[in-house]
């Protein structure tokens, strides 16, 4: 082979490989996209998964994973539609802020977020608004 047959052979190499290792890397699950995930899921009834969006370290998966049962109790919960958080601050992950309206009054929801690796997750959530007293959703354990 000539010289220039065998750089062009490296060279296709040594993109394959930083192709691989650039593949490979996933970027981190962001607040807006966290918050986003729980609010869809929460809105498609999804009640199974939501304990997902909680920090590993802190929530209690046990009680959240009895879905429905645990999600009736908090003012998420509605006989109507709530819509999704909306007008999310995540400027200061200790207390990230949105907005949102669940049986027709509007809430507050402050959330309470943690990374973990490059991930964020829920630590804890409190739901606030005009007829309706402060709940806080966090781990019992």
């Amino acid at each position: 082979m000539t010289k220039r047959k065998i750089w062009h052979v490296g060279a296709i190499g040594a993109t394959v490989a930083l192709v691989a290792l650039l593949g490979s890397c996933q970027p981190g699950v962001s607040i807006k996209s966290r918050i986003n995930t729980f609010s869809n899921q929460y809105l498609s009834s999804n009640w199974n998964q939501l304990y997902t969006n909680f920090s590993t370290s802190t929530a209690d998966y046990a009680t959240m994973q009895s879905g429905q049962a645990f999600w009736v109790n908090t003012p998420f919960y509605s006989s109507e539609s709530p819509t999704a958080i909306a007008n999310v601050n995540d400027s200061n992950p200790a207390a990230v802020t949105g907005t949102f309206t669940s049986g027709g009054s509007p809430c507050t929801v402050t959330l309470q977020m943690v990374q973990q690796g490059a991930d964020w997750y829920i630590l804890s959530l409190t739901v606030s608004g005009s007829s309706s007293s402060t709940v806080t959703i966090k781990s019992l354990r």
